[in-house]
């Protein structure tokens, strides 16, 4: 046992002795190779760090856009190589060593931003691209935007900017590609564009641009894409754009422009596009085909073309032709493989087969335009929710509705005929805006069988379809036309201007519509103006209910109806009650001016009591009074003696006048 310890003890002290000589090499060593590393750094290249101004500047645009969640930004944001699944931020070396490099690219498309971009976005001096597009961002577009020199890409589309396109923008003079379009932009489009001499795509469509097209944007040579649609710009396109030699996309649509078009831009031969429509002109031919030689898309519609369309247009590349509302003349070419369709029974034709040749049948006509049956303030609204895209007559023949036209979405399909509203409108008649009736170009309502008479139109309306932020329809704009017997009551008509926002009802009375044979016709156009292809791209005329009364007349707080038949009563009886009324009113008067006779209130029942004494007899004042003419100058009696008279009794009297030298009589 002795020996065991001994040996154990021995053992112990042994590793008690070596084991700090140990632990002291393996420092020294550690020590050598750690001090071998950072010679091996220095020598290499230190770590690089963003400068102050560039790191708060991109913590403030970071944090007020909204983001969320936020990145940390530090100065070692570049060599951190962090990844963000939902941003991308680009760091470059300028000078093209690793030492030194800078912010050059920010994408946060398609994030949920709801804030606003800081101004301090200009500090971020070397950014080649700024991409913020389809978010929720609203205010202004920094006014000093412009100081980023070495931007070449700005995509700004599809948010709620407000405010106008920024001048400054004109100093990008590396810029390729603005898009602006999808916002709420309003004012004229600055004339500095035009110095954008790199500019390759400008998207300023579905704005609330005003005021007339610059003419310096006739000097870039570069541009190859144009879009301007769905604004409020005045005037014609400027000569100068002739000069656009590079341009294959030309959309100035849906504005309030007038015309012609210049030459050179129905025969750009990079044109696939051209889109010229609702031009105020005298109208213009048709463009030549071999101008045209790589077009796919011809919007022209509503511009008083004339002429007919040409045969050659046969052998072009056209993959949609818009032609509405001109002055084209002779008959469709049989290469055009569209479905013309034909309203399969017209509305005289129903008339006379449910009419009969009779005067009258109804008075009034009620309709809840895309919904059910609805009963509301006591009038019956019938259904009007049958999927139809053309031609449909209620199963009672009182009347029917004619829809033609094709939606500019490729995606659009029966369905589309009939939307529903998802929010809620609030209103006592909020069933009526429930649901909405919805045309790409002309939606006609038809009344049949009415009385002839005057009558009271009133059209319900409600903005439900361009009404939501989250899909950015709310920015959309629908404008069209309304007649009502071919006389137009509005123009430019735009649901939500009038109403002031979306999902709330608006109705529009009019007054004396005066029907001569039976048949009430209203109609609904879109002319080409408003949104065109922003989604859901369902342009066309909505409407959500129609009201159709008699006029009234108000007589002795009863109401009856001018020209129409009320219940079992004929317009005989009708006019037999009006001549009794007045008969009765005058019978009033007459023993009311009698009975105030009677009292002596009128006539000259006076005259008559009031008596005159001469020579003891008594005469009544108006006998007195008929007999000296009222006291005429030829009964007079002069200085030198009487001039008599005879009153109405018969007898001569005399009468003297009383003057200074007469005294007596």
């Amino acid at each position: 046992m002795a020996v065991m310890f001994l040996i154990k003890f021995s053992f112990f002290l042994l590793l008690f002795v070596l084991c700090p000589l140990y632990s002291g090499s393996r420092s020294r060593c550690s020590a050598q190779k750690t001090g071998s590393a950072q010679q091996t750094g220095a020598a290499m290249a230190p770590r690089s760090s963003l400068e102050s101004d560039e790191v708060y500047a991109l913590a403030n645009v970071v944090y007020y856009s909204g983001l969320m969640p936020r990145p940390t930004i530090s100065y070692s944001f570049c060599d951190d190589q962090l990844s963000f699944s939902s941003i991308t931020i680009t760091c470059s070396s300028i000078t093209g060593t690793d030492n030194e490099r800078h912010i050059t690219g920010i994408t946060m498309e398609n994030v949920r931003l709801n804030g606003y971009i800081h101004s301090d976005i200009t500090k971020l001096t070397y950014l080649e691209t700024l991409d913020l597009s389809n978010n929720q961002l609203h205010d202004s577009i920094p006014y000093n935007l412009g100081d980023l020199s070495h931007l070449t890409s700005l995509y700004l589309k599809q948010n709620f900017l407000t405010g106008i396109i920024p001048p400054s923008l004109g100093n990008l003079n590396s810029l390729e590609y603005l898009s602006l379009y999808f916002n709420k932009l309003s004012g004229e489009i600055p004339h500095q564009l035009g110095k954008l001499s790199q500019l390759q795509i400008l998207s300023l469509d579905d704005n609330e641009l005003n005021g007339t097209l610059p003419k310096e944007l006739g000097n870039l040579r570069n541009l190859r894409s144009l879009w301007l649609t769905s604004n409020y710009l005045t005037g014609e396109v400027p000569k100068e754009y002739e000069q656009l030699e590079s341009l294959e996309v030309f959309a100035v649509g849906g504005n309030n422009m007038s015309g012609p078009i210049p030459p050179s831009l129905r025969t750009g031969p990079n044109l696939t596009r051209l889109q010229v429509s609702d031009l105020k002109s005298t109208g213009f031919a048709f463009p030549n085909s071999s101008n045209l030689p790589s077009i796919e898309t011809l919007d022209l519609s509503f511009n008083k073309l004339t002429g007919r369309i040409p045969d050659s247009f046969e052998h072009l590349n056209l993959e949609t032709m818009l032609l509405t509302g001109n002055k084209l003349n002779g008959k469709i070419p049989d290469w055009i493989n569209g479905t013309i369709t034909r309203m399969g029974t017209s509305p005289s034709q129903i008339i006379d087969d449910h009419c009969h040749g009779k005067n009258s049948q109804y008075h009034s006509l009620f309709i809840n335009a895309g919904g059910e049956d609805a009963n509301i303030g006591g009038k019956h609204y019938d259904a009007d929710n049958i999927s139809s895209n053309t031609f449909y007559v209620d199963p009672t023949k009182r009347w029917a509705y004619v829809c033609s036209g094709d939606f500019l979405s490729t995606t659009a399909n029966s369905s589309d005929y009939i939307r529903n509203n998802t929010c809620g409108v609030s209103s006592p008649e909020a069933t009526l805006y429930d649901k909405a009736r919805i045309c790409p170009q002309s939606l006609t309502y038809y009344g049949f069988c009415l009385q002839k008479g005057n009558y009271t139109v009133e059209l319900d309306f409600a903005e439900i379809v361009f009404s939501k932020d989250e899909d950015y329809s709310s920015l959309g704009k629908r404008v069209f036309d309304v007649y009502i017997q071919g006389t137009r009551v509005l123009e430019d008509f735009n649901i939500k201007k009038e109403a002031g926002i979306p999902n709330k009802g608006c109705t529009k009375s009019f007054k004396g519509n005066k029907v001569d044979h039976n048949l009430l016709e209203i109609r609904l156009f879109w002319a080409g103006k408003g949104s065109l292809y922003n989604p859901p791209a369902l342009n066309g005329p909505l409407i959500s209910a129609i009201s159709v009364t008699p006029v009234r007349l108000l007589l002795l707080s009863t109401t009856i109806y001018s020209d129409f038949k009320i219940g079992v009563l004929s317009t005989k009886w009708i006019v037999g009650i009006v001549i009794a009324v007045v008969s009765a009113l005058v019978l009033a008067s007459l023993l009311l001016w009698a009975f105030m006779w009677r009292m002596g209130w009128v006539g000259d029942r006076e005259l008559n009591n009031t008596t005159v004494k001469i020579r003891e007899k008594e005469y009544s004042l108006k006998e007195v009074i008929v007999a000296t003419g009222n006291f005429g100058p030829q009964n007079e009696i002069g200085p030198d003696g009487l001039h008599g008279y005879t009153p109405g009794s018969g007898e001569t009297c005399c009468r003297k006048e009383v003057t200074s030298r007469h005294k007596a009589v």
